[in-house]
């Protein structure tokens, strides 16, 4: 097993090289195309080599056919996948200490299954996904189930005899919070699991007992999660009850951290400073106006060229809480701060601009609606084009989008030819003539929604492992939300409703008895056209590219279209799969998909990783 598991290590490494390639500007047209097709095979090779390894040794693997040998091997290896918030493969980790969770409990290997218990709930916390706005928590359950379960055993700590079970039973006691969802009412169950969990930490009996534990860690991690929830917290209006058991633990951490930084002549941790600072406001030991002041003052401390974790905190998070608070003033109080906050946005917007896709991501992810707001303000380019600026983050995201907007522009404009009355409602049109009329109009309110349909996906990369294998259940549940993720960052974006629905339907059937996701509120009557149209093209695009894309086996276009027309009036629209019943409309379609395809992908992979490449209208 140990060289399947470098094996994969190599696989998983020469994958993350490949898709993130960097090509010499000299390389002709042809050349770049036959690198990036090259590349994508030899990425497609490595996914099947990797489902072959995971499904011989993990997958596929029943319990009692797990020897103590493969324990100690399977172990190892989840041990190099899985490292936290810098993990290799948390999904795969997670299938391994799922198959362990098994074979423990058929051993009936008590501190095994705690072990187990522990390792299966944390690898899954970092897999979870949420959206507090929509109340949307996926995973939070589960996770929970299994920090509950370890955390029982705690009944039965003095009987057991390992000091590194106990340690397991505790960090289990401590993370049930994690499962916690961040709704509305969240704050007094999180603070009964929280003293729940503090009485053991802090207690003497239990230090003296295993005095070798790391009860201070435990104990500054405690504290450091709870001050940071400040920011769920600071949005439930009316229940300041939160605000000293917060600001306890912030001084805490603030206290802590300050020692620590005496002692090796640091800086205290900037985010521990804003967090602190924050929360002494809401706890009214600073005014408003002082915790701007305060706020500014932090953010005068930024280098623009950090890209650290502490970068990011000094020149993102502390923004966007002078956002949040700058709003949080009375209009009329407003003004003063206009010239200090334009600022701060034009700094933030050019340094957000040059950070790494998967980093933007995440963060856009956690501060959609601060980032959106401060990026509006702050960059003349990103308020007219914000949403392709995020598209281009992420090049294959891109190139599909691209190619589904010029698809749809096409297919719209067909069906305005041939059918009009199946566009009558699109833009408010009320008859044929008005389509007629208005069919540039329409054609390019089209493929302006289909641009931004897979937005979503952008803000899941982090929890999806897309490029070097099979998707687990996990996160084939997790890439199921993207249509919800895209229609709430598009919402926040001011893009249209039709582009909001497009994004948000495009993956459910046109019969509306399957896809995803599900439950979904109804499609409007005036989009529903171009959700019919977008998800045609979708699926063309994507069963197609025969340049870049690396999870699937390419088809040729008379395959999709066998296959367009063997769901159609099902999955999807039949009205949109007969116009390719005439032989010189999906003719113009297969021709002009490659000659489109190749113009696209040459000028995402020119433009430099996370500059924007905005699309061309139609």
């Amino acid at each position: 097993m140990q060289e399947m598991m470098e094996r994969y290590l190599g696989n998983v490494a020469r994958c993350a090289l490949l898709n993130h390639p960097s090509f010499e500007p000299s390389l002709a047209d042809d050349e770049l195309l036959a690198r990036i097709q090259e590349n994508a095979r030899e990425v497609h090779s490595l996914i099947l080599e990797n489902n072959e390894i995971l499904d011989g040794h993990v997958l596929n693997k029943r319990p009692e056919e797990v020897t103590d040998e493969d324990v100690r091997d399977l172990n190892a290896f989840a041990d190099r996948l899985f490292l936290y918030n810098r993990s290799v493969d948390d999904g795969t980790a997670y299938r391994i200490h799922r198959l362990l969770l098994d074979v423990a409990t058929l051993r009936g290997d008590r501190d095994m299954r705690i072990r187990e218990l522990y390792y299966v709930g944390i690898t899954l916390q970092y897999m979870k996904i949420s959206c507090n706005d929509l109340e949307l928590f996926v995973l939070f359950d589960r996770v929970r189930a299994y920090f509950d379960e370890g955390a029982r055993y705690i009944d039965q700590y003095e009987e057991i005899e390992s000091e590194t079970t106990r340690a397991y039973i505790v960090r289990c006691l401590a993370n049930r919070k994690l499962g916690v969802e961040r709704k509305e009412n969240f704050w007094p169950e999180y603070c009964r699991l929280f003293d729940e969990a503090m009485a053991v930490i802090t207690s003497p009996k239990y230090r003296a007992m295993n005095p070798n534990i790391p009860w201070a860690d435990f104990e500054y991690s405690m504290h450091a999660d709870r001050c940071g929830a400040v920011t769920s917290l600071r949005l439930q209006h009316g229940d300041d009850s939160w605000t000293k058991p917060v600001l306890e633990s912030a001084r805490y951490v603030h206290d802590h951290i300050e020692r620590q930084a005496r002692n090796n002549d640091r800086f205290t941790s900037s985010r521990i400073s804003y967090l602190y600072k924050v929360a002494r406001y809401h706890a009214g030991e600073i005014t408003l106006v002082e915790l701007l002041e305060e706020l500014f003052d932090l953010y005068d401390q930024a280098d623009w060229s950090d890209y650290s974790d502490q970068g990011l905190v000094y020149n993102v998070n502390v923004a966007c809480q002078i956002q949040f608070y700058i709003h949080s003033l009375p209009e009329e109080e407003r003004p003063p701060w206009r010239i200090r906050r334009r600022k701060v946005f034009a700094h933030v917007s050019h340094y957000l601009s040059h950070l790494k896709p998967s980093v933007y991501m995440y963060l856009l992810n956690n501060n959609v609606q601060e980032i959106v707001s401060i990026r509006a303000h702050g960059d003349m380019n990103f308020r007219e084009h914000k949403l392709e600026y995020i598209l281009s983050c992420h090049k294959p995201t891109y190139v599909h989008s691209c190619m589904v907007a010029w698809l749809t522009a096409r297919i719209t404009t067909r069906m305005i030819q041939v059918a009009p009355e199946k566009m009558v409602g699109v833009l408010g049109t009320l008859d044929e003539r008005e389509v007629f009329d208005r069919a540039q109009e329409i054609v390019a309110h089209a493929h302006e929604c289909a641009l931004y349909h897979d937005m979503g996906k952008n803000l899941l990369l982090n929890a999806v492992s897309l490029y070097y294998r099979k998707l687990i259940d996990v996160e084939f549940s997790n890439i199921q939300h993207h249509p919800i993720f895209g229609a709430r960052l598009l919402r926040v974006c001011n893009a249209s409703e039709d582009a909001v629905q497009v994004a948000l339907h495009h993956h459910r059937f046109a019969n509306g008895k399957g896809g995803y996701p599900n439950p979904c509120e109804p499609c409007t009557e005036s989009a529903r056209p171009l959700v019919c149209i977008v998800s045609v093209a979708d699926s063309l695009d994507a069963g197609t590219d025969n340049v870049g894309r690396c999870y699937a086996a390419v088809k040729t276009f008379d395959e999709l279209l066998a296959e367009l027309r063997s769901g159609s009036g099902t999955r999807y629209a039949k009205e949109v799969v007969d116009l390719f019943d005439d032989e010189a409309f999906a003719a113009e379609i297969r021709e002009g998909l490659h000659i489109k395809r190749r113009e696209v992908y040459c000028r995402a992979y020119r433009e430099e990783e996370g500059e924007f490449a905005g699309e061309t209208l139609i």
